[in-house]
């Protein structure tokens, strides 16, 4: 395995520079969306956003001594969503997917490496907000930004498994059926667990 100098004195023989590929899976919660309508200004109630995650990656570090840095693409699904009624208003909300590109910057000690993450993403939504005259429908794109911090650990000197939470905010949406209108403000926190490989 290759030897990277860490200071004087120090050595880092555990080598994370490279390509590698990984998939995860995880839980998304505590995603608050308030749901009113307008007209009349009737608050429905709020999206309490949840559900499970898988994720695929991509990425490249770089490694001097024992700080670590690199760039990742993620493309994400699974089954995120809420929905919510006041006994006449019903609203509903689910995540079709997200991409997101984003930056690592990490410290390794031994065979685990502690990270701090952060980037944009983009992120593909359903919504609705139906009955009590309002007939919103839709599906929409919006971007947004995640930050995070996780931990790694090498299995052998090609695998290791991941540790990680995120949280998630986009910016928001108006939405209208025409005659009613809705804003949707997507946001949630996520943990996840995962397997990489490096090639």
């Amino acid at each position: 395995m290759l030897l990277v100098a860490a200071g004087p004195g120090l050595a880092a023989d555990h080598d994370w520079s490279g390509s590698y590929a990984g998939i995860s899976i995880g839980y998304a919660a505590d995603g608050r969306d308030r749901v009113s309508v307008n007209p009349p200004g009737t608050i429905v109630g709020t999206l309490i956003t949840q559900g499970p995650l898988v994720a695929v990656s991509l990425g490249q570090n770089w490694q001097n001594g024992r700080t670590l840095w690199g760039i990742e693409a993620e493309l994400m699904g699974g089954g995120i969503g809420s929905d919510v009624s006041d006994g006449t208003i019903r609203a509903a909300t689910n995540q079709d997917y997200s991409a997101g590109l984003r930056l690592r910057l990490g410290f390794l000690q031994e065979e685990s490496l502690f990270y701090i993450a952060g980037g944009v993403e983009l992120a593909r939504f359903g919504y609705s907000v139906t009955g009590g005259g309002a007939a919103i429908d839709t599906k929409f794109s919006t971007q947004g930004y995640t930050i995070g911090a996780g931990w790694e650990q090498e299995l052998t000197d090609d695998w290791s498994v991941r540790a990680e939470y995120r949280y998630s905010t986009f910016d928001s949406k108006v939405l209208t059926d025409g005659t009613v209108t809705t804003k949707a403000t997507p946001v949630y926190h996520s943990v996840r667990l995962g397997l990489t490989t490096r090639f």
